[in-house]
């Protein structure tokens, strides 16, 4: 597999070139130090998949994904960032990156990550789990969305192969305001997730 890792802090892109490195058939193609190199790179590369940090100088990473995932639609993607919020991850599911994953989490996650969505599948790391299941105990994950925040009918429809991948539905169809279901990985358990009002699916 190839991937491409983008971060501004070379410590940091060491340290997810070693986690990634010790995986056989892994290598790591490309290392761009701005989002708008690792959009340049991505069409030079081609990896697989690519590992975006969201704040970098210049574009940040969620334009970057999205200026990826609409040049080249194979590229699988994940987000890597410090600090988790609901709005957040609904628009990195927009930009059409399947992966999040917490800073903290990445020395136990990345690998599992990378996985995922090479096969198409989501994935979301194990503090941004409990984070969600803690949420939907206490507070409604449901909010008002903005014109602009609703989905399009193409990222609709990747969001019903990504339901049918997770078996949150048969049919092709989704239930208005149904929870989602995030696998984290074999054997792990799921996370819950809303991804807002009815006519935003």
């Amino acid at each position: 597999m190839r991937i491409l890792v983008a971060d501004d802090h070379a410590v940091v892109r060491s340290g997810l070139k070693t986690i990634l490195g010790a995986r056989e058939g892994w290598e790591v193609c490309a290392e761009a130090e701005t989002a708008d190199q690792a959009v340049a790179l991505a069409r030079v590369y081609r990896p697989d998949v690519a590992i975006l940090d969201l704040n970098m100088p210049g574009i940040t990473g969620l334009e970057a994904s999205a200026e990826i995932k609409k040049s080249q639609p194979e590229i699988e993607l994940v987000i890597l960032t410090c600090h988790y919020s609901g709005p957040l991850l609904h628009a990195i599911i927009k930009t059409g990156a399947l992966g999040f994953v917490l800073k903290s989490d990445a020395d136990r996650d990345l690998v599992a990550a990378v996985e995922a969505v090479w096969r198409g599948e989501p994935y979301v790391s194990r503090h941004v789990d409990a984070m969600l299941r803690a949420s939907s105990r206490t507070t409604p994950l449901f909010m008002p969305l903005a014109e602009s925040d609703l989905l399009t009918a193409q990222e609709r429809e990747r969001v019903r192969l990504v339901a049918r991948r997770c078996g949150i539905c048969s049919n092709g169809r989704i239930e208005p305001r149904r929870f989602w279901n995030f696998p984290r990985g074999p054997g792990k358990s799921q996370s819950n997730l809303v991804f807002g009002p009815s006519n935003s699916l």
